[in-house]
């Protein structure tokens, strides 16, 4: 086997692995992803070739490089200014940073077809559907998730493995529609709000884009689903009751509950902006919630939250105006090359799954700090590093890796 052949085949079995394992066995998507970083600093080190497809990867996606080079940039200018440096906040963001040379990597070496990573994201909804359920029966946790996971991301991840293969996946339907059943059950007992509002409106985007159906009826027949599920299912209508109820508590005075908690970080977040406006404090904010409870702003048990529960919250408490602009140029610039994608016929079906995993990130980032662990952030990356090379493939189709 030459060389080209080997890395290639590396490459794509640790591709398949990260996808189908990750949040089934723990830190496999980590040490994977870390395991590609390195090989691409190795080929940068030593292939010119590999060099000039990175320069070409870059100049082909600007925006995409910025969004995800800037968040690991902030932190650290943010760690070394404050003199308190902590780097292992910035874990997460240097999976996203290195997500450039990995798709380098996977786009020189041809490891990231869609015809055979596919297979890897219907996996990875079995596998969690699985693994949510043997958790189930070990801990009586109703809300399906890993041992090792939250069961926010847990659940938005899988709906992103569900859309990924359902958009992709064009003469198997009956396997689609497997995938959709066993996806669906994980998402409905999440009991997640951010992520049921992601995955509805993700679902919207896609039919809108795939059947002849006007924005009216589709808004209708939701509305209907919406009041079907709330009186048949017990679950989703003790949930939706418990939210208005804490939303009323709350002004009427009791800040306790799960909405009432968020409510008082999403408070808590603006006082601290209001007193750093430029650079925040810092991704550790226990010290400035702990002063806003010693104030009387915020309760005890809000005290102790390790973050805001809320992506634009987190990096505007955290990183400022600089966490705020970043949180700007992220969504907007990993969402329009997919914007892009749907108006070539060949790059549609990507194009559109790219966008409703943008939509579906985006609402479970008011619940969930999203990217927030370096699990996360490496099978992000990996996902946008697939969708993109086949972007790339598609424009390029007689693009070789013989170079390699």
């Amino acid at each position: 086997m030459n060389t080209s052949k080997a890395i290639q085949t590396v490459s794509t079995i640790n591709l398949i692995i990260i996808f189908s394992l990750g949040f089934s066995v723990q830190r496999s998507s980590t040490s994977l992803y870390l395991l590609l970083s390195a090989l691409s600093l190795i080929l940068n080190n030593t292939k010119k070739t590999f060099r000039n497809t990175l320069k070409s990867c870059w100049k082909t996606f600007p925006g995409w490089t910025i969004a995800m080079l800037t968040l690991a940039i902030a932190i650290t200018i943010q760690e070394i200014a404050s003199a308190t440096l902590q780097l292992k906040y910035a874990d997460a963001a240097y999976r996203l940073f290195l997500a450039p040379l990995v798709l380098a990597l996977i786009y020189e070496s041809k490891a990231g077809n869609i015809k055979t990573i596919k297979w890897s994201w219907l996996a990875a909804v079995i596998f969690m559907a699985i693994s949510g359920y043997v958790n189930y029966l070990a801990t009586q946790d109703l809300r399906l998730h890993s041992s090792f996971t939250n069961t926010i991301p847990y659940s938005a991840f899988c709906a992103v493995f569900a859309i990924l293969f359902i958009t992709t996946n064009q003469q198997n339907r009956l396997i689609s529609v497997i995938c959709f059943i066993l996806a669906a059950v994980v998402i409905f007992y999440s009991q997640s709000r951010g992520v049921w509002t992601g995955v509805a409106l993700a679902s919207i985007f896609l039919i809108l884009n795939t059947y002849k159906i006007s924005a009216r009826k589709i808004f209708f027949t939701t509305m209907l689903a919406v009041i079907v599920i709330y009186y048949a299912s017990d679950l989703f209508a003790s949930r939706a009751n418990i939210t208005i109820q804490q939303i009323s508590d709350f002004f009427n005075g009791n800040r306790e509950g799960s909405v009432g908690m968020r409510m008082q970080l999403a408070l808590a977040s603006y006082y601290i902006f209001i007193e750093n406006p430029l650079f925040g404090v810092g991704r550790n904010l226990l010290p400035a919630l702990h002063e806003l409870y010693i104030n009387g702003y915020i309760t005890q048990s809000v005290s102790n939250s390790a973050d805001t529960h809320g992506e634009l919250f987190y990096n505007a408490a955290s990183l400022g105006i600089v966490g705020i602009i970043y949180y700007i140029i992220f969504y907007i610039f990993t969402t329009i090359p997919f914007v892009q994608a749907m108006k070539q016929e060949a790059t549609r079906q990507i194009g559109m799954a790219g966008v409703a995993i943008s939509i579906v990130f985006f609402f479970t980032g008011f619940t969930h700090i999203t990217f927030g662990l370096s699990m996360y952030a490496s099978i992000y990356a990996c996902i946008q590093v697939v969708l993109l090379t086949n972007i790339l493939d598609a424009k390029h189709p007689k693009k070789s890796s013989t170079d390699l």
